[in-house]
């Protein structure tokens, strides 16, 4: 049994992880413009829109590749 804690604190590392990646390789990506509040919300909240265009979400799932395959 592993705790919720400890699962939120793993998850929250690899989103810092993704996050690094995407500033790295995109540091205009529109991530960087929302308020720490709405993506406090956005990390509680289940969403069914996404935010993102064409563009960026082929950018946020490459890296995604890449930290999953790297």
């Amino acid at each position: 049994h592993v705790s919720y804690s400890i699962q939120n604190t793993w998850l929250d590392d690899i989103e810092q992880k993704i996050l690094s990646r995407i500033k790295n390789k995109y540091p205009t990506y529109p991530i960087f413009w929302i308020s720490s509040e709405k993506l406090s919300l956005w990390e509680e909240t289940n969403i069914n829109d996404t935010f993102w265009d064409k563009t960026e979400i082929i950018q946020i799932v490459e890296i995604l590749d890449e930290y999953v395959f790297s």
